[in-house]
């Protein structure tokens, strides 16, 4: 069995040939066993080169690129063995990337990656690296829709990025930053254009935090956003040909599509000669005595030799801005052989139509330019597509009727709708409401938002650890209402999925899930078993948190799926990790969590409090405060004992009719048989009146005297 398999030429981005992919079923020729073994032996001495040559592969020289893991966290299967025909294609080449490539143009596609899958995990147990394999594998794997390999071809295009940089891949690489030119801001490419000119592998850092921070579904073995980058480059190669002028191989129609994916409205055409709406401007003039009927004949025609009629797209996107629908107009005016995205609809009148003055003469207040006409018809003829089109139009019209019938042919009225340049400014002005780019997740999946805190402790040896604390989004249970309502979605529950991912310099560290199901009118009760709460090691590096929550419906079996997998809500956040709380051995307390005995416990350490989301808390609750100190010296007896002194004090402002609030305070001595100890109580707040207020906590050492305090600003509402 075989199938025809279209390929996009990497470099020109067209359609270069067709090539035919049969699985290999003849037998093989080589049956000699002497020939067998002279393979065997190619095949070794290949691979012993490999090994020994610096010019075949990327190394990884930084030691912290190193890891057991791919980015997505799964462990590295043993590489399996690789098909004879192919072993024997590629046993001649010494570069697995350019093997791959002949591989494309003989056996086709599936068996390319077939085989720089089995060079990915070959390389990656050597540690070595190759971003042109990770770049065309993840390219490749597209194309053909081998949805079966998008978490590899995800790992293996972050695997291509962890190399130093080596000057033979500069052309790949720059290319790679050419294909992400369209969704970043201009600062942010030439930033990356100065790294690739200084050969910088901050590059390599830049362009994986860019993907990790633009995915929308933070828990998938998959990067999306990048998947989703790539399918809409091979979409762009397949339908935008009009020409090659991009670096995609296609017309400016991909820069567009690159960003934003499909648009919500769609129409194109051709603007053809609407000689009926100039008739009725050159009327116009008859009417006020400009022009004799006569004339109106053999001016209509010089009017129209300035322009171009040519064919037009219009798009419209009406879900990626706050303030309002976008459009993007394309086209090929007159005789251009280049089909780009216009500055404006003035784009298909002639430049002499600027400058041609057809009634009247030049100078003078009755000088009326070609382009008057062609505006009027060309916004005329727009005008239904989209509102914008229309405002101007009016706008136009407006200034028409002013200039020719009120203020005695006054043409300058209309200087300034006739500058092409102001009418292109306009354009750009709202499109420049864009954001740079946005997935098609974006669009879809409604966004809420996610609380969360981090508290720093000690572990029982002494090393810096933060307690990660997420709390249940607070527009959950309406989004879940909402969805229960659409009588098409049909839904049976919900899955709702949180945690976080834990990155260094944009490699992903580690990865902490959980999964919640449940019934959707379970939903307001399920809330309160959505608390997390991890205790995990501070290293106190640059290490960054992304926090996320994801939301999907279970549908009825017989429904087919919604969108994404039934995902449905997103929320994700990114946080730096605390800095960790120092130890020099002296005495320390940690962070302290303030929580309420009216809310859901959740465990922290070694309590279980109501932790507040904030540092609020309502008069009527009883605050709960948990600390631990470090580092206590023991007396002759071997007994750690301390005092602690809690004090609250109310921020200082005039009361006209009620008194100020009191401060508090309280002390107490606490006695450990360790160094660590932790405190946990309650404090009546009935005694308080509404407002601001600090809270310190101070522990004395009674052995050493040392003291530590801890200060936080909190309000009673």
């Amino acid at each position: 069995m075989s199938s025809t398999l279209p390929f996009k030429d990497v470099t020109s981005g067209r359609q270069a040939a067709v090539w035919q992919y049969t699985p290999f079923k003849a037998p093989l020729i080589l049956h000699c066993h002497f020939l067998m073994v002279m393979l065997v032996l190619i095949l070794v001495l290949t691979v012993s080169a490999r090994g020994a040559s610096d010019s075949t592969y990327v190394y990884a020289n930084n030691a912290d690129a190193i890891s057991d893991t791919t980015e997505t966290g799964s462990l590295v299967a043993e590489p399996a063995k690789l098909d004879e025909h192919i072993a024997e294609i590629t046993s001649s080449h010494d570069d697995p990337y350019k093997s791959g490539l002949i591989l494309r143009d003989t056996l086709g596609i599936p068996a390319t990656l077939e085989y720089w899958e089995w060079v990915y995990k070959e390389m990656l147990e050597m540690e070595r690296y190759d971003p042109r394999i990770g770049f065309r594998f993840l390219e490749f794997t597209v194309a053909v829709m081998d949805d079966e390999r998008y978490s590899l071809a995800t790992e293996m295009y972050f695997w291509g990025l962890r190399a130093d940089f080596l000057d033979k891949f500069e052309n790949e690489i720059m290319q790679e930053i050419l294909m992400m030119e369209p969704l970043v801001e201009r600062s942010t490419f030439r930033e990356w254009t100065r790294f690739h000119q200084e050969r910088d592998p901050r590059l390599f850092q830049e362009i994986r935090e860019y993907w990790i921070r633009n995915n929308m579904v933070p828990s998938s073995d998959q990067n999306e956003r990048l998947l989703e980058h790539w399918q809409r480059i091979h979409y762009s190669r397949e339908h935008f040909t009009n020409d090659e002028s991009t670096v995609y191989g296609t017309d400016e129609r991909a820069l567009i599509y690159v960003r934003f994916g499909p648009p919500d409205r769609h129409r194109s055409g051709v603007l053809s000669h609407n000689t009926a709406e100039i008739r009725n401007r050159i009327y116009d003039l008859v009417e006020v005595g400009l022009l004799n009927v006569g004339q109106t004949y053999s001016l209509q025609m010089n009017i129209m030799q300035n322009y171009s009629p040519g064919r037009y797209d219009l798009w419209g996107y009406d879900r990626i801005s706050d303030e309002g629908p976008i459009i993007f107009l394309f086209g090929r005016p007159g005789r251009e052989g280049r089909y780009r995205l216009l500055d404006s609809l003035e784009d298909f009148i002639n430049s002499s139509g600027y400058r041609s003055v057809v009634v009247g003469r030049r100078g003078t207040q009755t000088a009326f330019r070609a382009g008057y006409f062609l505006q009027m018809m060309l916004y005329y003829e727009v005008s239904s597509l989209d509102h914008y089109f229309g405002r101007r139009f009016m706008e136009y019209e407006r200034r028409w009727n002013e200039a020719v019938f009120q203020n005695n042919v006054n043409a300058r009225l209309l200087e300034d709708l006739l500058s092409p340049q102001l009418a292109a400014h306009d354009m750009q002005r709202m499109q420049d409401r864009a954001p740079m780019s946005q997935s098609i997740y974006e669009r879809r999946l409604a966004a809420y938002s996610m609380l969360h805190r981090q508290y720093r402790f000690f572990d029982e040896n002494m090393n810096p650890v933060t307690c990660i604390l997420l709390f249940p989004p607070p527009r959950l249970k309406r989004i879940g209402e909402a969805l229960d309502e659409q009588e098409d979605l049909q839904p049976t529950g919900y899955l709702f999925r949180q945690g976080f991912n834990m990155y260094r310099k944009g490699e992903r560290m580690n990865q902490y899930l959980e999964e919640h199901t449940s019934m959707l009118r379970e939903l307001a009760s399920a809330e309160d078993d959505l608390y997390l709460s991890v205790v995990l090691p501070l290293s106190g590096e640059d290490v960054m948190f992304q926090i996320f929550s994801e939301f999907y419906l279970l549908p009825d079996p017989q429904l087919p799926v919604i969108f994404g997998n039934n995902l449905v809500g997103v929320s994700r956040e990114w946080t730096e990790a605390s800095k960790a709380i120092e130890n020099d051995g002296s005495l320390v307390i940690s962070d302290l969590v303030l929580g309420s005995a009216q809310k859901k416990p959740v465990r922290i350490k070694s309590v279980d409090m109501g932790v507040l989301s904030g540092n609020d808390i309502s008069l009527n609750e009883y605050l709960q405060i948990y600390f631990e100190v470090y580092n206590l010296k023991p007396n002759e007896s071997g007994e750690h004992r301390y005092s602690i002194t809690y004090m609250l004090k109310p921020e200082h402002r005039r009361r006209l009719f009620r008194r100020s609030s009191r401060e508090v305070s309280l002390s107490w001595v606490a006695a450990s048989d360790r160094p660590q100890d932790h405190q946990f109580f309650e404090v009546d707040l009935s005694h308080a009146d509404s407002g601001k207020y600090r809270l310190d906590i101070i522990v004395e050492d009674n052995e050493s005297g040392e003291q530590y305090r801890r200060t936080l600003d909190m309000e009673i509402k």
